[in-house]
C-alpha cells in the first residue's frame, strides 16, 4: 500500500490518503482542512465520499464526519480504478484555484459558506467577528483570499519560526506566530529607570491588544502611580514609545504578510490587516476579553525583558487595569 501525505502551511493542514482514496478521520478533522491541504483551498469539500452498501455516496452534511470512519478522496479513487497515479501533492508555498468539478457542484452562497465556516471553525471565531466574516469578506474570492492570508501567515512563520521564537513567551501559542515580529528588549529605554520599563511594557500590551480591537491608540492612564512631575513626564515618554513599537511592528508585520499575498491574489493591505485581527481576536488563550488578551501579552513581554525587570504582577497589573479595573489576576494565574 502507497500512502500520499498532502500538507500545507507548517503542517497546520495536513492529510493521508491511501492509495484507494481512503482517509481514516483523527480528531479535529473536517473536509475543509483536507482541501485546504490538498488545494490550498477549502472549497473541494464535495470531492469527499462515505462507503453506503459497498458504494461511494456524497457527504450530503459537509460539516459533519465522525472521528474513526473512513471516508474516500473521489480523485485518488478514480485514479487507483484507471491504474495512474493521483493528483500529486502541491509544492510548498503553491495554490490551486478550485476546479470546475468542484464549482459546479456548489452554487455561490454555498461556496461562501464553507469558506466562512472553515474560518470559524479553525480561528474559533464568534460573535462580532464571525459577524465580520461575513459581513466584511462578502464574496467567495474574498473569503477564499482570507483563507490564503492566513496560510502564507503558517508559512511565513514556518520557516522563520525559530528566529521568532526567540522573541516571544512560548506561552503565547498561536498568537506568539503573528506577534511581535522585532526584539523586546532592544527596544526598552534603558536610560530611564526600572519602574519606567515597567509602564513601557505594559503600554506594549495594551496597544498591541488596542490594535487587535481596532481600538483607538491607547492614552496615558491616570492610575499609574508617580513620585512627582519628573516620574510623571518619564511615564508618558515611555507610555508613547511602548505604544509606537506596538504600531509599527504590526504595520510591519502585516505589510510583510501583503507583500507575500499579492504573489497570489489580490488582497487588499486593510483587508490582510482585518484578518490578522481577527487572527489575534480569536486565540482561544485570550478567551474573547480585552483585559485577557492584555494580561497573556504582557506576561510574553516580560518573560522576555531582562532579568531585572521581570517584574510581571506590576506590568500585568497596569495592562489589565487598563481594560479593566477589577480583572481577577489570581484566577489567570491558577490556570
Amino acid at each position: 500500500m502507497i500512502l500520499y501525505f498532502y500538507t500545507r502551511g507548517r503542517n497546520h493542514y495536513s492529510v493521508m490518503v491511501e492509495d484507494d482514496g481512503a482517509i481514516k478521520v483523527a480528531p479535529r478533522d473536517w473536509l475543509s482542512k483536507y482541501s485546504m491541504a490538498i488545494y490550498g483551498t477549502p472549497l473541494h469539500v464535495h470531492e469527499f465520499a462515505r462507503k453506503r452498501g459497498g458504494e461511494l455516496r456524497p457527504i450530503e452534511n459537509v460539516d459533519l464526519i465522525h472521528t474513526g470512519e473512513v471516508l474516500y478522496h473521489l480523485p485518488t479513487v478514480r485514479a487507483s480504478q484507471e491504474g495512474k497515479q493521483p493528483p500529486h501533492p502541491l509544492a510548498k508555498g503553491n495554490t490551486t484555484k478550485p476546479g470546475p468539478h468542484t464549482v459546479s457542484l456548489m452554487t455561490r452562497d454555498e461556496q461562501e459558506e464553507v469558506a466562512k465556516q472553515h474560518l470559524a471553525r479553525e480561528f474559533n471565531l464568534r460573535g462580532e467577528d464571525l459577524e465580520w466574516i461575513g459581513d466584511a469578506l462578502h464574496s467567495v474570492e474574498m473569503l477564499q483570499d482570507a483563507t490564503e492570508v492566513v496560510g502564507i501567515t503558517l508559512e511565513m512563520f514556518g520557516v522563520e519560526g525559530i528566529e521568532l521564537l526567540e522573541d516571544l513567551s512560548a506561552g503565547l501559542g498561536a498568537a506568539g506566530l503573528i506577534l511581535t515580529p522585532v526584539g523586546i528588549t532592544s527596544h526598552l529605554v534603558h536610560a530611564l529607570g526600572a519602574g519606567h520599563r515597567l509602564v513601557q511594557m505594559a503600554a506594549m500590551a495594551v496597544a498591541l491588544t488596542a490594535w487587535a480591537y481596532d481600538d483607538p491608540r491607547p492614552a496615558f492612564p491616570n492610575f499609574i502611580p508617580h513620585s512627582g512631575p519628573a516620574d510623571l513626564r518619564g511615564d508618558q515618554e515611555v507610555w508613547q514609545t511602548g505604544c509606537n513599537w506596538a504600531a509599527h511592528s504590526m504595520e510591519e508585520l502585516v505589510a510583510k504578510i501583503n507583500k507575500k499575498a499579492q504573489q497570489r491574489v489580490r488582497c487588499s493591505l486593510d483587508t490582510t490587516e482585518a484578518i490578522v485581527k481577527v487572527l489575534l481576536r480569536s486565540q482561544p488563550q485570550f478567551k474573547g476579553r480585552r483585559d485577557t488578551m492584555a494580561y497573556v501579552l504582557a506576561q510574553g513581554i516580560v518573560e522576555k525583558a531582562p532579568r531585572e525587570d521581570q517584574m510581571p504582577e506590576i506590568v500585568t497589573s497596569i495592562a489589565t487595569t487598563f481594560f479593566n479595573p477589577n480583572f481577577d489576576r489570581r484566577s489567570m494565574e491558577q490556570e
